[in-house]
């Protein structure tokens, strides 16, 4: 690999955890602005609360609606990144990559290297990234 995409991955790589611990904080604010959805645990005041306990109770059978709260929140943030934030955080990912690369190679219009590359319709798959994260 040549020193410029050595140094494009480094910055991406760097970018990415920035634009992921934003995310992870943003959604974290605002799960704890939810009151607590399990009212029998009095020491559970919010859902960031039921999120970690339900986690820490080897996520129960409500796990997957607190996993689709999250997701959904996370998703939001997600939508609002700007193109190479989205594109830094794909670059995250063997998968995704894998997704990109594909969508690259199908395409017939050819893609200058000064233009920006739309990944948006993976905005899905790059938030439940984060959420697995």
């Amino acid at each position: 690999m040549d020193f410029e995409k050595e140094i494009a991955l480094d910055v991406s790589k760097k970018l990415s955890k920035k634009i992921c611990e934003k995310i992870t904080r943003q959604t974290i604010k605002k799960l704890q602005l939810i009151d607590s959805k399990l009212p029998e645990i009095k020491t559970l005041k919010n859902v960031w609360d039921d999120v970690c306990y339900q986690h820490q109770k080897e996520m129960s059978n409500d796990w997957r609606h607190y996993d689709q709260k999250v997701a959904s929140l996370v998703l939001l943030l997600v939508k609002d990144l700007e193109s190479y934030e989205l594109n830094a955080i794909l670059l995250q990912s063997q998968d995704l990559k894998d997704r990109a690369i594909h969508t690259v190679t199908n395409k017939v219009a050819t893609i200058s290297k000064y233009q920006s590359m739309d990944f948006s319709e993976y905005e899905h798959y790059v938030a439940r990234y984060i959420v697995k994260e």
